[in-house]
């Protein structure tokens, strides 16, 4: 399972801040389609928070 609770943004290795689109890059070998993955993810994320009290 993808741990989804840290923040984009918040992601890293090596010393540098990795954007959830590069990281699934890496794993699913399509930029692309790793980029629309990140995006619909970032977008449950925060709507997810905006309902919380």
């Amino acid at each position: 399972m993808f741990p989804t609770e840290i923040p984009e943004g918040h992601w890293g290795g090596h010393g540098q801040i990795r954007p959830l689109a590069t990281i699934l890059a890496r794993l699913t070998g399509d930029a692309g389609r790793a980029r629309a993955l990140a995006a619909a993810r970032i977008a449950a994320s925060r709507a997810e928070h905006a309902r919380l009290p």
